[in-house]
């Protein structure tokens, strides 16, 4: 029984070790797609800037306005041009990291939408208990419980007199001898140390599970709270940018028009583009928190 309880205790040790792995790798992919939906929305803006600054270096040319309000649409095009550049840079280097949890083989992640395989649970305390049962960490810490009263066990029989049976012959010149023997052994103080220190390890191995219970419930507790707390922002955002596409297409309206200026289009524009990141970045932190909330269903 306790070899079989240290094997467990090896397996569940792999569980975790795996969970732990597929944990890194969905939380790389989760990354690598808001690089793709933020690399869409870079070249929509980046298409916008282009189109602002061929106008008004036509205007410039027919003298219509000056280097000044030509260098601003220049500049507005380079600053979301750069932007794509550095998210280019940051999607490759997660490619990188999950083609090595990936032994070395190229992944391609082309998605830039998460799909709701998970939703947030309505009842936290149904779902923990879920969740407690189907856990690896705390699977290891109740097994481990079991080795150390297992433990404690074997070192008590250790204890215990032994008994022997057997068969000797005795075989000199002259003078031989066969029979059966009988034999007993009683340990004094060999064992008395080992009886003591495997029952404190199995105190403190219940110690240890309790205590994994408690961080477990805790950390999961505040986990789900910053979860529903991403969720509503996620929702809020959503609705919001219905709003914000509209009105970014009257603000083009506007300054092709000639209603307002270059510079209060930027402005407008800006605020617009702040709305956006935000929603793609509330949109990845959600699923980020969604993916670590169900690491034990790995």
């Amino acid at each position: 029984k306790l070899a079989g309880s240290r094997s467990e205790l090896s397996d569940l040790q792999y569980r975790i070790g795996r969970q732990n792995i597929l944990l890194e790798a969905k939380q790389l992919y989760i990354k690598i797609v808001y690089c793709n939906a933020m690399e869409n929305e870079l070249q929509s803006r980046i298409a916008r800037s282009a189109q602002v600054e061929v106008a008004y270096r036509d205007m410039q040319t027919r003298g219509e306005t000056d280097m000044i309000e030509v260098n601003k649409a220049h500049l507005a095009y380079l600053a979301q041009k750069n932007a794509l550049a550095r998210n280019e840079v940051e999607r490759a280097a997660l490619l990188s990291e999950l083609q090595r949890l990936n032994g070395g083989d190229p992944v391609g992640v082309n998605a830039s939408a998460y799909s709701p395989d998970e939703v947030l649970p309505a009842d936290f305390g149904a779902w923990y208990d879920e969740a407690s049962q189907k856990s690896p960490e705390l699977a290891y810490a109740r097994k481990n419980v079991e080795a150390g009263a297992a433990e404690s066990r074997t070192a008590k029989m250790a204890n215990y007199p032994v008994l022997t049976a057997g068969y000797m012959a005795e075989l000199v010149k002259g003078s031989n001898f066969r029979g059966l023997t009988l034999g007993v052994s009683i340990p004094l103080w060999s064992v008395r140390s080992k009886v003591r220190q495997a029952n404190a390890s199995y105190e403190a191995a219940k110690l240890e599970e309790r205590d994994a219970s408690a961080q477990m419930y805790a950390s999961l507790k505040a986990l789900y709270d910053k979860t529903k707390g991403l969720q509503d922002m996620n929702s809020e955002l959503s609705a919001s940018m219905a709003v914000s596409m509209e009105a970014m297409a009257l603000t083009d309206h506007k300054l092709k028009s000639g209603d307002i200026s270059l510079i209060d289009n930027i402005m407008e524009l800006s605020l617009y583009y702040s709305v956006a990141d935000e929603a793609l970045a509330v949109s990845r932190d959600y699923s980020l928190a969604l993916a670590e909330l169900y690491a034990w269903n790995l």
